[in-house]
């Protein structure tokens, strides 16, 4: 049976893989691809987050 997983990440599980992410390279060990494309999510303050070229208002 193929295990299925949640469209979005909560912004604690992104920022859990990004550590996991840190720690491993630290290591030198490979982190897995799961943890890889969590970590790549943004939190929904980044999302949020103005552009350089947006006025703020």
């Amino acid at each position: 049976m193929a295990t299925t997983t949640a469209p979005r990440a909560t912004d604690a599980q992104i920022n859990a893989a990004r550590g996991k992410l840190a720690i491993d390279k630290k290591l030198g060990r490979s982190s897995s691809a799961r943890i890889k494309a969590i970590a790549a999510q943004k939190t929904s303050s980044e999302q949020h987050d103005l552009g350089p070229d947006t006025p703020a208002s």
